[in-house]
């Protein structure tokens, strides 16, 4: 399951390649939910959600939490983005409480959420959970948004020597999850008030952690070796290379890939 968008924003003459795939992995229920929009003048709402709560609940709940921020952001009169998006992702919580009240069945049931927009050469975002966001800058990456888990506790326990590389490199322990939208108070959120500038070149890439079956450096050399062809390619040749590892218990992955174009790598020359 695929999109792709690739679009001139006419007010700013920045041209943005989008694209957006996912993987099943080995689980029986794809519980990613993901989306693209992009209005007229190239403004772009990206949108990625990791569902919790058992195979039926956490698909339902990546779809709804996900339909309903993008519902409210699309709806919504309000000019300052990082209220915009606020307002948003209360809205699609207040939805998943409104579903747990008259399906008491699915009590338990949420997601992580990830909604970036570019408006421009500008990059807001908002995000609840342990979904990331890297921005890939000149060959290197680098994460963006906050990780609401165990996961960057026990790598701040590690540095500061509090726990062994052992302990903090248990996966059970590094996969729980601080935070997530579960129709209830949310207390971790990330959502810086000023903007990134992006840059020529610039890609974004958003996904599940999935995606984390890769090292850090494989996804890097990756990347740099695609760095000139379209975001598509770019998205397929991240799944195909999960799916290569063939873990007996990779988790669902999917990805959205934003690319800022320049006049000399717009053609989408395929990798070597």
């Amino acid at each position: 399951m695929a999109g792709h968008l690739s679009e001139l924003a006419e007010d700013s003459g920045i041209q943005l390649d989008a694209a957006w795939a996912q993987i099943l992995g080995t689980r029986e229920t794809q519980q990613d939910s993901a989306c693209i929009t992009r209005w007229d003048n190239g403004f772009h709402l990206l949108l990625l959600a990791d569902g919790m709560g058992g195979h039926r609940g956490g698909a339902e709940a990546s779809q709804l939490v996900l339909t309903a921020m993008r519902e409210a952001f699309v709806e919504s009169q309000q000019t300052d983005l990082p209220e915009r998006l606020l307002a948003s992702l209360q809205a699609a919580n207040n939805q998943l409480d409104q579903y747990l009240a008259q399906h008491p069945d699915m009590e338990g049931m949420g997601t992580t959420l990830l909604a970036a927009c570019v408006d421009q050469d500008h990059l807001y975002w908002i995000s609840v959970g342990d979904s990331p966001m890297w921005l890939v800058r000149q060959g290197r990456m680098r994460r963006l948004n906050a990780n609401h888990s165990m996961a960057a506790v026990l790598d701040e326990q590690l540095a500061a020597g509090k726990v062994s590389a052992e302990q903090a490199a248990d996966p059970k322990a590094r996969a729980q999850l601080l935070e997530a939208v579960m129709g209830d108070s949310i207390e971790l959120i990330d959502l810086p008030r000023s903007p990134l500038q992006l840059q020529a070149d610039d890609r974004l890439l958003l996904a599940s952690d999935g995606i984390e079956s890769l090292p850090p450096e494989t996804m890097e050399e990756l990347l740099k070796r695609l760095a000139l062809v379209d975001a598509t390619t770019q998205v397929d040749h991240l799944l195909n290379a999960v799916s290569a590892l063939e873990r007996p218990y990779q988790d669902n992955t999917s990805l959205i890939l934003l690319r800022v174009l320049t006049e000399h790598n717009t053609t989408g020359q395929q990798p070597s």
